[in-house]
C-alpha cells in the first residue's frame, strides 16, 4: 500500500512538474530527445551540447535501450517519468526483502521499506527529471538480495542491468563483486569482472571515441586537480593533502550528514560495504560545484545501494 501510495503522490507530482515547464533540458529533454532519435533510427543523438552530438560523449547507458523499447509505445517525456517513479517505489520491496532475509524480524523489514520511500535522496531523484542512473539502485539492491537466496545467474543479471545504467555504476558493481567474492568466490569474481571490465571500456573506449576531438567532456568537471585523469593522479600524488585542504569544509561535512543521517549512521558499522560506493561519493564530493551538495539532484540517490545492504553485516554467515 505504501509503494502505492508513493507512486501515485510522486508520479502526480513528477508530471505536474513536466506539466507547468518546470522541467530542464538537463536532463528530461536532452534524455527524451536521445530516445527519441533512437526509436526513430538515429541512435542515442543528442544536440544539446554542442559539439558533442551523441548521449555517448557524456555517460554510456545500454539501459535507455530497454527504456527505449516503452517510449516506442508512448512516445512522451511523461512515459519516463511514470516509469522512473514506478521503479524507484518498487524499491520499497527490495529493501523489506533483503531486511527480512537478514533480520529475519518482518517488522523491522516493514519500517526499513517505509524509511526507503521517506528518504529525502530518493525524493529528490524522483522530482528532478529523469536519470537512468537511479535505477541502477533499484537493480543493485535487488541484485544484493537474490545473492543473499543463492540464485547467482539471477543475481549477475540484475548487477548487469545495474552496471547498464552508467558507468560509475558499473565500478560500483566491480566493488560489490570484490565485496561479495568474500561469501561466494566463484560468483563474486564473475560480478566484479564483469562490472570492471564494463566500467573500464565505457570510460576508456566508448566515451573517448565519441567526444570530440577524443576528450571526455566530463574531464572538465574536475579541472581543479587537472585536465586529464594523469594531471589528477600527478596532483594527489605530488600533493596528497590537497583533498583535505580543498575539501574540508563545512558544506561537505553537511552532505555526508545529509546522506548518513536517514540510516543513523548505522552505515559506519560496516565500512568493507560502505566502501562499494566510494566512486559515487568521490564524482559528487570532489566537484568543484557546492550546489551538489545540497540535495536537490540525483546523484545521491546512487549512494542508497551501498547504504542499506548494510545491514547484511548483521547476518552471522558474513562474519
Amino acid at each position: 500500500m505504501a509503494m502505492v501510495i508513493y507512486t501515485v503522490i510522486f508520479g502526480f507530482l513528477s508530471i505536474h512538474r513536466y506539466d507547468v515547464f518546470a522541467v530542464n533540458i538537463y536532463d528530461l529533454g536532452n534524455m527524451e530527445q536521445a530516445l527519441w532519435n533512437t526509436v526513430h533510427g538515429d541512435f542515442m543523438r543528442m544536440t544539446t551540447h554542442y559539439p558533442a552530438e551523441t548521449r555517448l560523449a557524456f555517460h554510456v547507458e545500454p539501459i535507455m535501450l530497454l527504456v527505449s523499447a516503452f517510449y516506442f509505445l508512448w512516445q512522451d517525456p511523461r512515459l519516463l517519468l511514470l516509469l522512473q517513479t514506478i521503479l524507484l517505489a518498487s524499491g520499497a520491496l527490495a529493501v523489506f526483502l533483503l531486511t527480512e532475509r537478514i533480520l529475519k524480524f518482518e517488522f523491522i523489514a516493514l519500517l526499513m521499506a517505509i524509511a526507503y520511500l521517506l528518504n529525502p535522496a530518493l525524493h529528490q531523484a524522483n522530482l528532478f527529471d529523469f536519470h537512468p542512473l537511479v535505477f541502477g539502485t533499484i537493480f543493485i539492491l535487488y541484485a544484493f538480495y537474490f545473492f543473499l537466496k543463492e540464485k547467482y545467474p539471477l543475481s549477475l543479471v540484475l548487477f548487469l542491468l545495474a552496471a547498464f545504467c552508467r558507468e560509475e555504476i558499473a565500478l560500483m558493481v566491480f566493488l560489490f563483486g570484490l565485496y561479495l567474492f568474500f561469501r561466494q568466490k566463484k560468483w563474486g569474481a564473475i560480478i566484479g569482472l564483469c562490472g570492471l571490465a564494463w566500467g573500464l571500456i565505457s570510460l576508456l573506449i566508448i566515451i573517448p571515441n565519441a567526444s570530440p576531438g577524443g576528450v571526455p567532456i566530463q574531464y572538465a568537471l574536475y579541472e581543479q586537480l587537472g585536465n586529464n585523469p594523469t594531471e589528477v593522479i600527478t596532483t594527489l600524488i605530488s600533493n596528497p593533502f590537497i583533498l583535505l585542504d580543498y575539501y574540508s569544509g563545512l558544506g561537505r561535512l553537511n552532505y555526508v550528514i545529509f546522506l548518513l543521517l536517514p540510516f543513523a549512521f548505522l552505515s559506519l558499522l560496516s565500512p568493507w560495504l560502505l566502501l562499494t560506493g566510494i566512486f559515487s561519493f568521490g564524482i559528487i564530493f570532489i566537484r568543484d560545484d557546492l550546489r551538489l551538495l545540497m540535495g536537490i539532484y540525483h546523484y545521491h540517490f546512487a549512494l542508497v545501494g551501498s547504504l542499506y545492504p548494510l545491514l547484511a553485516r548483521n547476518q552471522p554467515a558474513w562474519q
